[in-house]
């Protein structure tokens, strides 16, 4: 439980470090700004790092796994703004998981509930599954977005 915590608090740090990142225009900079952004990226890396390290000790992922799981996680957290710890606690990082209703994979994505986004979706596949997880919890956390998601 100590680590699901520090997870947690690592996940609002990586969140604090990201936030101001996500806004970021393509022009010319400041150096002051490229120095910036050269250390929130080694924070975003040592943070992957450290989670990947998390992932494969807590949760007996093998470690190539876990940098991959880690990496999705991280950029989905960065795209989406959510925290990487909910992962652990839908499928304690189990990418064949399977839940009730037929929830599948690591964000325990339920495909009869959401049709046209999983369609010709590997679910089992921990990228594919971060990546439709984290767009579904963006979605019902802002009604608005089910109305630009729709053709």
């Amino acid at each position: 439980m100590s680590r699901l915590l520090w997870l947690t608090a690592l996940t609002l740090r990586l969140s604090a470090t990201l936030r101001p990142m996500q806004g970021a225009v393509a022009q010319e900079r400041a150096p002051e700004a490229v120095q910036q952004d050269a250390v929130a990226s080694d924070a975003t890396a040592e943070a992957t790092h450290q989670v990947s390290r998390l992932i494969s000790q807590k949760f007996g992922v093998a470690r190539a796994k876990a940098e991959q799981i880690s990496a999705a996680v991280m950029s989905a957290a960065s795209k989406y703004s959510l925290p990487p710890a909910i992962i652990s606690v839908e499928s304690r990082f189990k990418e064949k998981a399977r839940g009730a209703n037929g929830a599948t994979g690591l964000m325990q994505v339920v495909p009869a509930a959401h049709k046209q986004l999983v369609r010709n979706i590997d679910l089992t596949e921990a990228t594919a599954n971060i990546e439709a997880g984290s767009a579904i919890l963006t979605v019902m956390s802002n009604p608005l977005a089910v109305t630009w998601a729709r053709p």
